[in-house]
């Protein structure tokens, strides 16, 4: 908490410098700054599991304690194994808290972390970093730790603990200039009313591991323009032909259907299971029949089936900022500042491994 405070301290004197505006913001990729944890994942036991062992020590000290004729030692026995109760305890109390199950697995040594994918492609017990960065200054509005397994669906709420950070920055700011001005009496109107724009957040960038449709809109509701990389589905390793890529399918909105390359038509079929994009589907007769087939649908035995996201339009207009001359500048930046804040942690500090305890 105090360095928390000391961080927004620090924050608005950037913003009474004019160096920090907070209008572009900046998220880092999430499997770039996954920070293994100081545990082992033989640390990983099931609740169930870890409430026997806590009760076992329970039975072993009632025994050294009812035994009148204990070994020398046993006073240290006994220490040793009230430690690694209490770190069963603390376990177990993080379990519950987060409604974990008897069959599911806490890390007795760290319970805050998970087994999550590194950068390298292996598996260790790490923690999630999330950084969102002003662009123009390089300054860290925020960080969080969390306990996702990756990026997906942290945008908005990364963006929503930054922009409350702002916004306490901009009352501090406030409070300033208005002390200054009845001390001063030289701040106009008009310079007043540039000031109360400054903190507002105008735009972010982030990479392909934030591409969330529902976070991007939610955003676009905002007002807030979103530059994110749009993810490689690799639709090759399935045998699809470029050509038939999800991407050449038109949508026809007045008949709510969509059209392949070679014309033919996909009808609506239902809404996918996370009700967030509409699924259509072409006559099996159509694509048995197709003599394009292998090279659209090898596997399929039924009719060609392409998802749509109901917010379709939002990530159109997207796409068509990335593709700008200011998307591929936003872009360039958060690989700079971004990216540069997490590699002298990762490189220069040698922050390869953190503990969460003490």
């Amino acid at each position: 908490e105090e360095l928390a405070e000391l961080s927004v301290q620090i924050l608005i004197l950037l913003s009474q410098s004019g160096i920090l505006s907070g209008n572009d913001l900046g998220k880092r990729r999430g499997n770039g700054t996954m920070v293994r944890a100081a545990a082992s994942c033989c640390a990983s036991v099931k609740v169930r599991k870890i409430k026997q062992r806590r009760e076992r020590l329970h039975c072993n000290i009632r025994d050294i304690l009812t035994d009148y004729d204990h070994e020398d030692g046993s006073e240290d026995r006994i220490r040793k194994m009230k430690k690694q109760i209490a770190k069963y305890e603390k376990a177990l109390e993080h379990a519950a808290a987060h409604g974990l199950g008897d069959e599911d697995k806490v890390m007795v040594t760290e319970p805050e972390a998970s087994v999550k994918r590194l950068k390298n492609g292996s598996y260790a017990p790490a923690h999630n970093v999330q950084a969102v960065k002003d662009l123009a200054s390089g300054a860290i509005i925020s960080i969080d730790v969390v306990e996702a397994k990756n990026d997906q669906g942290q945008l908005a709420d990364q963006i929503e603990k930054a922009r409350a950070v702002l916004e306490q920055v901009k009352a501090a700011s406030s409070v300033i200039e208005k002390d200054t001005k009845d001390t001063s009496n030289n701040t106009n109107d008009d310079e007043n009313g540039e000031e109360e724009g400054r903190g507002l957040i105008h735009a972010v960038v982030a990479d392909s591991g934030y591409y969330d449709a529902g976070k991007i809109a939610k955003l676009a509701d905002d007002h807030i323009e979103t530059f994110v990389s749009k993810r490689d589905d690799n639709h090759d390793r399935h045998g699809l032909n470029k050509y038939f890529h999800r991407d050449r399918y038109t949508y026809d909105g007045d008949n709510h259907e969509m059209f392949c390359p070679r014309n033919e038509r996909l009808r609506f079929r239902k809404m996918n299971n996370q009700h967030d994009s509409w699924v259509f589907e072409c006559e099996k007769s159509v694509c048995q029949s197709c003599s394009c087939k292998e090279k659209c649908c090898p596997n399929t035995k039924g009719g060609r089936s392409v998802t749509l996201s109901i917010h379709h339009e939002i990530l159109e207009k997207m796409e068509k900022r990335m593709q700008s001359k200011r998307g591929k500048a936003m872009k360039k930046a958060r690989q700079v500042v971004c990216e540069g804040a997490f590699s002298r942690l990762l490189e220069k500090f040698n922050w390869r491994r953190c503990q969460t305890w003490g």
